[in-house]
């Protein structure tokens, strides 16, 4: 989960950006684990938010959905049920 939590840190800052505010760090603070991770936008991070937002875009504009495939993380998810009821 920490790589989604990266990219939803780094959209933020992409975002950001674009509005004009140059930021290009933020951190993450895992207080059950005492511990924080900063997140820098880099230019090759950057290039990875674009591609998961056209990918999301991708699948946005298609008329039916892609099939879900059921991970080890899916036992936990709050939305399993929507996903596989």
């Amino acid at each position: 989960m920490e790589t989604a939590h990266e990219m939803q840190i780094l959209y933020y800052l992409y975002v950001l950006k674009r509005m004009g505010l140059p930021n290009r760090k933020g951190v993450i603070n895992y207080t059950r684990q005492r511990r924080k991770t900063e997140v820098e936008l880099t230019p090759d991070r950057e290039r990875e938010v674009e591609q998961a937002v056209e990918e999301a875009t991708r699948v946005n504009s298609m008329s039916v959905p892609p099939d879900a495939e059921f991970t080890k993380l899916c036992r936990k998810c709050s939305y399993a049920e929507l996903c596989w009821s």
